[in-house]
Order: C-alpha cells, then sequence, then structure tokens
C-alpha cells in the first residue's frame, strides 16, 4: 500500500536556539501504631494499584538496565541499586546487526530489537535473574528499522523504516517470535522515524522529520492492517521534523519532540476519529543558545506527570511538568548530560533516570525528584561505543 504524496516540504536541518515562542504528635504515634498492626496482619491501606503490581524490583530500589550499543553490535544488561556508586555488568548479547531501539513485553519476558545495517528484526527472551539473553526470532526486513513498537494486544509488532520510508506489520507468536513475512508493508514518504499505537489500539501515528508530517493510520488489529485515516497526516511547519511520539495515559493529548525544530509539540487527540490537532510547542533550549542541535528521543512518563525530551548539541534532557487538566507544558529543569543524548529513559517508579551518551559512550543515572520534576546526578559511568537506547525494567 502506498499513501499519496502531494508535494515535498524543505528540510534542511536548523540552527538551535529557537526560542520557547513557540496536637499531631499524638495522631502521628497513634498511625505509626496501627500502621504497624496492620502491617503485621497484611490490612492494607489503600487498594493495590496496577502500578504496584508492575514496579517489581524497581520498588526495591533495584534496576536492570538493557544498554543497545551500536559501536560494538551488542546489547549490555546492566544493574543499579539505590546508593550503589558503579553499575553491576551482568551480561552481554552479541548481536547481527547495530541495535537501536528496544522494546519489551509487558511481562518482560521478552525484548524485540531493531538491528541496523544489516536490516533485521530481533526477539529474545530474557532471564528476569540472570539478564541473559536468548534469541527466538530474526526476521529480516530488508531495510534499516529506526523503530520498533508492540501493539497493545502484544500480538503484532510495528516497525518504522527511515531510508525507505515505510512502516511494517509483522505477526509475533505467543511466545514471542517475530514471523518471517509481514502481514503488511506501507510506503510512506522519507525519514519514517517512530511508530505509535494509540491507548485503545484503534489508531496508529508515525512521525515523519523529512517531511516535516505526521502520518494518521487506523488500526485493524483482528487482522493485523494498517489503513490511511481520513486525512492520512498531520502537516507541520517547515524546518519541524516531528521525530519521536507519546500518548498521555488519561487525557486527550499527544506530544511529539521536533528535530529540527529543537522543541516538544503538544496535539489534542480525537479519541473517536484518530486525529491531530497542534494546541503548544516549546522549545526545548535555553534562549542564550545558538549552536547547532538537533532533539532526539521523548517520552512520556508512566504517570502522565512529565514529558521528556533529549538535546543533541545543548547535550541535556529537558524536562516539562504536564498539567493535569489541560496537559499542557511547563520546563521545569535542563538537566546536562552526556554527548550526543540519543535515547533515554524514566523508570516506571518515575525515581531513576538513565541517558546514554552517543557520543562519548556513557550512561548517566540521576536520582529523579517526582515532586518537582528535576534530577540530581548520581553516576557516570563508559558503557561502551555508541550508546542508542536505555530502557529500564
Amino acid at each position: 500500500m502506498r499513501i499519496p504524496e502531494c508535494g515535498g516540504v524543505p528540510t534542511a536541518r536548523s540552527r538551535a536556539g529557537r526560542r520557547g515562542v513557540l496536637p499531631r504528635g499524638a495522631f502521628r504515634w497513634c498511625a505509626v501504631c496501627w500502621g504497624a498492626v496492620f502491617a503485621a496482619f497484611g490490612v492494607a491501606g489503600r487498594p493495590l494499584s496496577a502500578s504496584d503490581t508492575t514496579k517489581g524490583r524497581e520498588t526495591a530500589g533495584v534496576y536492570t538496565l538493557y544498554v543497545s550499543l551500536a559501536g560494538e553490535e551488542r546489547i549490555a544488561v546492566f544493574t543499579y541499586r539505590d546508593g550503589q556508586r558503579r553499575l553491576s555488568r551482568r551480561f552481554e548479547k552479541k548481536v547481527a546487526g547495530r541495535p537501536g531501539c528496544l522494546t519489551f513485553r509487558r511481562d518482560g519476558a521478552v525484548l524485540f530489537a531493531a538491528l541496523r545495517g544489516t536490516g533485521k528484526l530481533a526477539s529474545y527472551a530474557v532471564d528476569s535473574e540472570s539478564g541473559r539473553l536468548t534469541l527466538l526470532s530474526a526476521a529480516d526486513v530488508e531495510a534499516d528499522p529506526a523503530y520498533v513498537r508492540l501493539d497493545r494486544t502484544e500480538k503484532w509488532l510495528f516497525s518504522a523504516y527511515y531510508r525507505a520510508g515505510r512502516v511494517m506489520v509483522h505477526a509475533v507468536s505467543q511466545d514471542g517470535r517475530i514471523a518471517s513475512e509481514p502481514t503488511q508493508v506501507v510506503e510512506t514518504a522519507k525519514n519514517a522515524h517512530a511508530i505509535e499505537p494509540s491507548p485503545d489500539n484503534r489508531f496508529v501515528l508515525v512521525p515523519h522529520t523529512g517531511p516535516n508530517r505526521v502520518y494518521q493510520f487506523r488500526f485493524h488489529p483482528a487482522r493485523g492492517r494498517l489503513s490511511p485515516n481520513s486525512p492520512p497526516w498531520l502537516q507541520m511547519p517547515p524546518n519541524t521534523g516531528p521525530r519521536h511520539v507519546a500518548f498521555h495515559p488519561r487525557l486527550d493529548r499527544v506530544y511529539f519532540d521536533n528535530e529540527q525544530g529543537s522543541s516538544v509539540t503538544v496535539c489534542r487527540f480525537d479519541r473517536n476519529l484518530g486525529l491531530l490537532t497542534p494546541m503548544q510547542t516549546l522549545g526545548t533550549l535555553p534562549d542564550d543558545f545558538a549552536e547547532p542541535n538537533t532533539c532526539a528521543h521523548l517520552e512520556l512518563s508512566r504517570s502522565g506527570r512529565y514529558c521528556l525530551a533529549s538535546n543533541r548539541g545543548h547535550d541535556s534532557v529537558a524536562v516539562f511538568r504536564v498539567d493535569e487538566l489541560t496537559g499542557r507544558l511547563r520546563l521545569t529543569d535542563r538537566v546536562p548530560c552526556g554527548r550526543t543524548p540519543r535515547g533515554f529513559n524514566l523508570s516506571a517508579d518515575e525515581r531513576l533516570l538513565a541517558v546514554a551518551g552517543q557520543g562519548d559512550g556513557t550512561l548517566t543515572l540521576y536520582r529523579f525528584d517526582a515532586a518537582k520534576g528535576r534530577a540530581e546526578r548520581l553516576l557516570v559511568e563508559p558503557v561502551g561505543k555508541a550508546p542508542w537506547w536505555v530502557t529500564i525494567r
């Protein structure tokens, strides 16, 4: 399937420095005493939330980090414990290509990877105790996958192709094996950079840095197929470069970082139609920064309280507080980091931020203060050549 074109848009990389125009003591003692009694009998003071069941090791202050080392064709696995001064390297997996984007199945039992240079999608069984990765499948896709993401049923794997200008859908078996042939290939436009399903799994968005567009699809999970929405894309201004995308977990809002624009855009999302309307754009850089810069990765915290975007050039991660009613953004911090921060991840408990410095081969960890939206550096450590992606479990 081919999405029709309607003319090109200039895509020259911009200079950075774009402005962001665009009596309590007694009661406390009783509470402590009764809390001890309740704990002894296993009585909870509140219902168990979904996040409580998924934090696992993070709740105990133990984190496992998976890092794509593109310059070594390896995926490295590290452990970090609260109070530790160093990372513990647990395992390394040699892979058939330059590993880039990583995504996990929700249960953490399977890891999916985009392997660049050799044009493959791969899946690995994950041993949660040792961190060991065992290859389950590798599908040849004859192009460099820039991004991979599972649909919400975890029966389909989406992939986006930067140079080839297309997206694909592959079936995934119950044990995590990727089908050797795609269910669908959709030609879009140059520089397809990411792909993300909506929370209800009915729609899919694909930002493209080349034509400054976000392609809008309907998704049919029973068949694993995409169809163009109407209109088929949101056209962004010249030299914007929408790159990565995230849906808010509760609000009808979608967030993009703009590679050439050094900015973040907030859009209204029509849940019935699956269409976007821009509502706010904020710069990620200080007003007085005039050196070249491009944005790389964007993500929302699991709670939806924070939006983060990385700056390659300024070498920082911009942190924005998300208004709980409107979804609009307010800058709370710019976190200095290693050179060329291509990837980063905020842990599910919103306590640990990890930033991969592609340019200097480092991983920097920060204690994240979710009350203030600020980060304090814990450690910087060399991890290998060209770390592209980091995921915390």
